[in-house]
């Protein structure tokens, strides 16, 4: 079936849009970025990890973050569906849900490292993004016996 002559200058004009360079809006040049997360040497699965940007001055720009898998690998995501993260230096901040609790009213659950690494004021952690992929060294967190004795954080969001 031959396709009606009325379409042939759409189908033109589409062709024309994504053929053409510069057409598709430039978002920002991002980097794969991967790494593992554990506490104590023990995998911290469904851990939440936040890449905070040094000298970050546009505060529409996401925040990175990752959520640990079983194993404890993490995958950055700028945003959700989309990888990577800018290169630059970063303080990392990291949550630890426990997921055997159910969701408090805001969907948060207690964290199980008691708010030790929750704040990008204290953060000990640091990462450094390069503009090629880059996998971050490993984050052994660690949480002495009287960290571990605390009451977990209830809501890390709303402390």
């Amino acid at each position: 079936m031959i396709p009606s002559v009325r379409w042939l200058p759409v189908v033109g004009l589409l062709a024309a849009a994504l053929l053409t360079p510069g057409c598709a809006p430039d978002g920002p040049k991002l980097t794969p970025v991967t790494g593992t997360v554990s506490v104590n040497g023990k995998p911290a699965a469904a851990a939440l990890l936040f890449l905070h940007r040094k000298g970050k001055t546009d505060m529409t720009e996401p925040t990175p973050f990752a959520t640990a898998a079983e194993d404890g690998t993490f995958k950055v995501l700028w945003q959700p569906g989309t990888g990577g993260a800018l290169p630059g230096d970063y303080v990392v901040t990291v949550v630890w849900p426990d997921m055997t609790k159910a969701p408090d009213g805001n969907g948060g659950r207690p964290d199980l490292l008691r708010g030790t690494y929750d704040k990008v004021a204290t953060a000990t952690l640091l990462a450094k993004v390069m503009a090629a992929p880059t996998a971050l060294p490993p984050f052994d967190l660690k949480l002495t016996a009287a960290q571990a004795a605390k009451p977990p954080v209830k809501d890390p969001n709303n402390k």
